[in-house]
C-alpha cells in the first residue's frame, strides 16, 4: 500500500494517530508529514461521506456512468484505479454467462500457449541447424577472404577446418579399409598428412617429394585430395542453398512466435478484466462479513470499482490573479538530481528540460518518496525518473498554452495553479433478485472523499495510476515469458547480467567497463556531497527547532518554513485552501442525490 505524506502539520502540533515516517523494505525512512511550504494533502472535515442509494434495475449502473461523464464537463481528469466482481452460482444466468465467458478465454489461451510452444519447438530446431550452416559459410567466407589477402596463415587455417569436416563427416562414412580413419593404424601420420597439402598437390608424385612418404601413402593422399576438391565445390552451393532455406524459415517460425503472442496478449488481458473479487484475501473476508450477502441462497451480485478525479483550482484573492507560465526549465530547476539528469539525458530519447509547472521544485522528496513506495509495492523500477517527466508533460498539455493547443478537452480550462482538488469515489454495486422476481439495484459509497493536493502529491497519485497500469502489462509480459517475475527484468537484460562474457557484445563490454570506471569516479564525488548536505540538514533542524519555539509563542515567520507551497496554515487553509474542495465535493454529492431523486428535508 503506498501511503501518501499528509499535511501540512505546524512545527509544534499535538501527536496524532497518522504516522510521520515509513521504513521500506530496504531499511530506508521516508517521511509522511509535510510542514508548512511542503505540500499539501488535507481533506476538509465536511468532505467525507457514506451514501447508500438503492434504484431499480439499471438506475444504479446508470448513475455509475453519468457521474464519470460528468465529472468531464465539470472540468475533471478521471480514472478507473481497481475493480473487482463477485457472482452468486444462485444468480444463474449472470453467473453462467460469466463464467462460460471466462472458460472460454482460458480455453482459447491454452490453444495459444500450445501453439506458440509448438512454434518454439520448431524454432528451436530450424536454429540449431542454422547455425551449423552459418558455421561451414563462415570456413568459406574466410578462405575466399585468406586468398583475396594472400594470407598463407589464413588459407591454411581455413583449409584445415573444411578437411576436418570432410574427415570426420564425408570421409568417416566410407567402408573399412577405404576412409582415412579406418587405415591410420597402417600410416599413423596419413591423416596429418592429408592436412598438410594444398589443393594443388594432385599426384602423388608431388605429395611423395613434398612430405618424403612412400608412394603407396602418396596414392592414397592424392585420391582423397581430389575427392576433397571435388566435395569442397558441390558441398557449398548445397550447404548455401540450404542456409537461405533455412533463413527464410527461421525469420517466418520467429514472425510467428511474435504473432503468437501479440494474439495471446490481449486474450490475457480480456481475462485479468474479469478480476474476482475472491481472489483477493481481504476481499474474501469482506464478503464473508456483510450480513446481507448469501450467495448460497440469494441470486446476488457485487461488483467494485474505485474512480479518481482530479482538477486543479486557485485560491480566492482580492486583487490577485493567479500566476500563469508556460516557459521550459532546466531538469535541475525541476528538482531532478544528477543522478536522475544523467538517466534523462543517456535515455533512448535524451531529455534536456522540461515544461514549467506552477510551483518549482517539481521533483521533490515527498515525489521520491511515493516513487519508492510504488516500486516496493508494484515491482522494482516500474517507476523511472522518464515516467515523471512524462507525468509533467502530460500535466502541461492540460493548461492549454494558446500558442502551442493542448487538443480538445472536456470541460473549462485548467486554471495555472498547484492545488488540485482531488476526489476518490469507491462504489460498490449490488443487484439482488428475490424470490418473487423482482430485482433492485444498490450502490454504496464509502467513503466519498476529497482533498485538497499540492502539485508534488498530485504527481505522485499519476505516477500511482501508471505503476497500476504497467504492472497489469508486467503480468500479461511475464505470462509470455517476457519478463523474469522474481527479478521484473526482461529476459534479454537477465541473460547479460548473469553472463557477460557470453551474451554481451564487444562494444557493450566496453561501454560496462567504463560504467564502472564512472561509477568509481561518483563515489568519490558522492562522499564529497553526503559532508555537505549533513551541514545542510544540521542548518534545517536549526531553522526547524527555532520555527517550533517561536510557533509556541505564537509568532510565525514564513521564511522559517522550507518548501514553495502555502505557508501561512492557520490563516488560509480552512477560511480560503479547503473551499475549493469542499465545494467540489458538494457538487458531487448533491449530484448523486438529485439523480437518485432524493428527496430535500428542508425546516418544518
Amino acid at each position: 500500500m503506498v501511503d501518501y505524506p499528509t499535511g501540512p502539520y505546524p512545527p509544534v502540533c499535538p501527536s496524532t494517530e497518522l504516522p510521520t515516517k515509513k521504513r521500506l523494505k530496504s531499511g530506508e525512512v521516508i517521511p509522511l508529514r509535510m510542514l508548512p511550504g511542503e505540500g499539501i494533502n488535507a481533506a476538509p472535515f465536511e468532505a467525507e461521506k457514506i451514501l447508500d442509494l438503492t434504484f431499480p434495475p439499471g438506475g444504479g449502473s446508470g448513475i455509475v456512468y453519468g457521474i464519470i461523464f460528468q465529472l468531464g464537463k465539470w472540468g475533471f481528469d478521471s480514472a478507473k484505479v481497481d475493480h473487482w466482481i463477485d457472482v452468486s452460482p444462485v444468480f444463474t444466468e449472470y453467473y453462467t454467462k460469466t463464467m462460460e465467458e471466462k472458460r472460454k478465454l482460458e480455453g482459447q489461451i491454452k490453444s495459444g500457449f500450445a501453439s506458440l510452444a509448438e512454434a518454439i519447438k520448431d524454432f528451436e530446431l530450424i536454429s540449431h541447424d542454422l547455425r551449423k550452416y552459418k558455421e561451414y559459410l563462415n570456413y568459406f567466407e574466410e578462405l575466399e577472404r585468406a586468398k583475396k589477402e594472400n594470407d598463407e596463415e589464413g588459407i591454411k587455417k581455413a583449409q584445415h577446418m573444411l578437411k576436418a569436416i570432410f574427415v570426420d563427416q564425408v570421409d568417416a562414412h566410407n567402408p573399412e579399409g577405404v576412409s582415412l580413419r579406418s587405415i591410420a593404424p597402417r600410416w599413423p601420420t596419413i591423416i596429418s598428412d592429408f592436412m598438410a597439402i594444398a589443393d594443388e598437390d594432385d599426384t602423388p608424385d608431388k605429395i611423395k617429394d613434398k612430405l618424403g612418404i612412400t608412394k603407396p601413402e602418396a596414392v592414397i593422399l592424392a585420391t582423397k585430395n581430389k575427392l576433397f576438391v571435388e566435395w569442397k565445390k558441390f558441398f557449398l552451393e548445397t550447404i548455401k542453398g540450404r542456409y537461405e532455406r533455412l533463413k527464410r524459415m527461421y525469420m517466418a517460425r520467429l514472425a510467428s512466435i511474435k504473432e503468437y503472442r501479440e494474439e495471446i496478449r490481449p486474450l490475457l488481458s480480456r481475462y485479468k478484466a474479469l478480476t474476482e473479487g475472491r481472489e483477493r484475501g481481504g476481499i474474501r473476508g469482506l464478503l464473508k462479513k456483510l450480513g446481507w450477502y448469501r450467495p448460497d441462497a440469494q441470486a446476488v451480485s457485487v461488483d467494485f470499482v474505485n474512480v479518481w478525479a482530479w482538477r486543479p483550482f486557485v485560491i480566492e484573492e482580492v486583487f490577485k490573479a493567479p500566476r500563469e507560465t508556460y516557459t521550459r526549465i532546466s531538469l535541475k530547476e525541476a528538482g531532478f538530481n544528477d543522478e536522475e539528469i544523467k538517466e534523462l539525458s543517456n535515455s533512448s530519447n535524451p531529455v534536456k528540460d522540461v515544461p514549467a509547472l506552477p510551483v518549482k521544485p517539481i521533483m521533490d522528496k515527498f515525489v521520491r518518496g511515493i516513487i519508492k513506495q510504488i516500486n516496493e509495492e508494484y515491482g522494482e523500477g516500474i517507476i523511472t525518473v522518464s515516467d515523471v517527466v512524462d507525468i509533467i508533460n502530460e500535466l502541461s498539455t492540460r493548461f492549454m498554452h494558446p500558442m502551442r493547443p493542448a487538443g480538445v478537452a472536456m470541460g473549462p480550462r485548467w486554471p495555472f495553479s498547484p492545488y488540485y482538488i482531488f476526489i476518490e469515489i469507491p462504489i460498490l454495486r449490488t443487484v439482488i433478485k428475490l424470490p418473487n422476481g423482482s430485482m433492485l439495484e444498490d450502490i454504496w459509497i464509502e467513503p466519498m472523499k476529497a482533498w485538497n493536493v499540492s502539485q508534488n502529491i498530485m504527481i505522485g497519485r499519476l505516477l500511482e495510476m501508471r505503476a497500476k497500469l504497467k504492472a497489469a502489462e508486467r503480468e500479461i509480459s511475464t505470462l509470455l515469458g517476457e519478463f523474469d517475475p522474481e527479478k521484473f527484468m526482461e529476459i534479454d537484460k537477465i541473460l547479460k547480467e548473469e553472463y557477460p562474457d557470453l551474451y554481451l557484445s564487444e562494444e557493450e563490454k566496453k561501454k560496462k567497463e567504463e560504467e564502472l570506471e564512472k561509477k568509481k569516479r561518483e563515489e568519490r564525488i558522492k562522499k564529497i556531497t553526503e559532508s555537505f548536505e549533513r551541514m545542510k540538514e544540521g542548518l534545517t533542524k536549526i531553522r526547524s527547532t527555532l520555527a517550533n519555539l517561536l510557533s509556541s509563542l505564537g509568532i510565525q515567520l514564513m521564511f522559517l518554513y522550507p518548501g514553495p507551497y502555502e505557508k501561512f496554515m492557520h490563516e488560509r487553509m480552512s477560511k480560503m485552501m479547503q473551499r475549493g474542495p469542499g465545494l467540489a465535493f458538494l457538487a458531487v454529492d448533491t449530484w448523486f442525490k438529485k439523480s437518485a431523486k432524493v428527496p430535500t428535508i428542508g425546516r418544518v
